[in-house]
C-alpha cells in the first residue's frame, strides 16, 4: 500500500492540517480531534479502498485503517508536519458531553502503550504455562529475566501513565513521569512495607500524618497527580519570569505535587479505586450470568463507537486492586463471535476487498 498517497487523501478529507488539533492511533484506527468536524468528508473517506470505516464518536473523528494503522499514522504525521510527541494545544480541549471528554482523555492516556501492554500480558501467560508444564522453574535465571520483561510495565505503571497523562493534559511529560517515579521509588515502597509491620508508627510530612500505600501498578493516583502537575506547570509558566521558569516551574511541580499526592491525592484516589473495584465485584456477584451476557453482547457495539475505552481503566484497576479481573474474560466472548463471523465471510465471499 502507498501510505503516503493514503495519508495525503486522509489529510485532505479531514479538512487539512489546520483543522487537526491532534491525531493518535490505537490498534486499528486513526483518532483525530478536529477543530471543526463539519469540514471533514466522511463519505469520501469511506469510499477510499485503504479505509475500512469512519466513525464519529467520543469527541473524535475515527478513521478505521486496520493492522497497518501505525504506518499510516507515521505517514499522516510526516505529511502534516506533526511531530510524534506533539501535545494538543490548551485551547483545543475537546468540547461536548462529559462522556465524550472522558473517552477522549482515557483513549489519549492508554492508547500509546496498548501494544506493549498486550505483549506483557501474553508473555506473562506463556511463562505461567511454562511453569505449570514443568518447562521452567521460578528460581531459574531464564524465568527471572523473562518475568522481569513481562512485569516491568505493570510494576512501573505510574511512570508510563505519568508520561502519557502529562502529554494528554498538555504539560511536560517528563515532569509527570518523574512524579510517577516518586510513587514507585524504593524508599516509598520500603516505607509502605514498614508501615504494614509497625501499625502504631505514624510518620509525618511537615507535621501532617502520612498514610503509606503501595502505588506500584496503580492507575488512578498518577492520572490525578498528572492533571494537578500540568495545571501548576501552566500557572508557573504564566507567572514566573522567562529567565527562571525553565527551572523553577518543574521545581514547583515536583516540590508541590509529590507531597500533595502522598498526602491527599494518592489516598483519596486509592480509596476511589477500591470503591470502584468493590462496586464492580458487588454487581458481578449479584448475577454473574447476566453480567456476562450484557457485557459480551454490548462490548463490540462499544468498540464500533470507540466507547470501550471507558471500561479499560476499570479492568486495569481490578487487576491492581483485586489482583484479578473477570470483566475482560466476559468481554472476550464478543470478540470470539466476531472472529466466527469474519471467518464465515472470508470463506464465502468472492469480493477481494470484503475478504480483506
Amino acid at each position: 500500500m502507498d501510505y503516503q498517497a493514503l495519508a495525503q487523501d486522509i489529510l485532505a478529507r479531514v479538512g487539512g492540517r489546520e483543522n487537526i488539533s491532534s491525531v493518535i492511533h490505537c490498534a486499528t484506527r486513526l483518532r483525530f480531534r478536529l477543530k471543526d468536524n463539519g469540514r471533514a468528508d466522511a463519505q469520501g473517506l469511506k469510499a477510499h479502498p485503504g479505509v475500512i470505516m469512519v466513525v464519529e464518536s467520543g469527541g473524535q473523528f475515527q478513521v478505521v485503517i486496520g493492522n497497518h494503522v501505525h504506518d499510516v499514522w507515521l505517514a499522516v504525521c510526516r505529511e502534516a508536519g506533526i511531530t510524534e510527541d506533539a501535545s494538543p494545544a490548551a485551547d483545543d480541549a475537546p468540547r461536548g458531553s462529559l462522556l465524550a471528554r472522558l473517552i477522549d482523555i482515557v483513549s489519549g492516556i492508554f492508547t500509546p502503550f496498548i501494544g506493549v501492554l498486550a505483549a506483557s500480558g501474553i508473555l506473562k501467560g506463556l511463562l505461567a504455562i511454562a511453569v505449570v508444564c514443568g518447562w521452567l522453574n521460578t528460581s531459574s535465571a531464564t524465568y527471572k529475566i523473562w518475568f522481569a520483561a513481562s512485569d516491568a510495565l505493570f510494576f512501573f505503571f505510574p511512570l508510563v501513565l505519568g508520561y502519557t497523562a502529562g502529554k494528554k493534559f498538555g504539560g511536560n511529560p517528563f515532569i509527570t513521569m518523574t512524579i510517577g517515579g516518586a510513587l514507585t521509588h524504593p524508599t516509598m515502597i520500603a516505607a509502605f512495607q514498614a508501615s504494614q509491620q509497625a501499625v502504631a508508627l505514624t510518620e509525618t510530612f511537615l507535621g501532617v500524618p502520612v498514610i503509606w500505600f503501595n502505588y506500584s501498578a496503580s492507575v488512578i493516583p498518577i492520572i490525578f497527580a498528572a492533571w494537578v502537575s500540568c495545571w501548576l506547570e501552566k500557572q508557573g509558566n504564566r507567572l514566573l519570569p522567562s529567565a527562571v521558569k525553565n527551572f523553577f516551574t518543574p521545581l514547583l511541580c515536583l516540590g508541590a505535587t509529590v507531597p500533595l499526592t502522598f498526602l491527599i491525592i494518592g489516598p483519596v484516589a486509592t480509596w476511589l479505586s477500591q470503591m470502584l473495584a468493590n462496586g464492580y465485584q458487588f454487581i458481578y456477584a449479584f448475577a454473574p450470568w447476566l453480567a456476562g451476557a450484557a457485557a459480551g453482547a454490548l462490548w463490540q457495539v462499544c468498540v464500533i463507537f470507540g466507547l470501550h475505552w471507558g471500561l479499560v481503566p476499570l479492568m486495569v484497576n481490578n487487576l491492581a486492586v483485586l489482583g484479578q479481573d473477570s470483566l475482560l474474560p466476559m468481554l472476550l466472548t464478543g470478540n470470539h463471535g466476531s472472529v466466527g463471523a469474519a471467518l464465515a465471510i472470508f470463506l464465502r465471499s468472492r469480493d477481494a476487498r470484503q475478504k480483506t
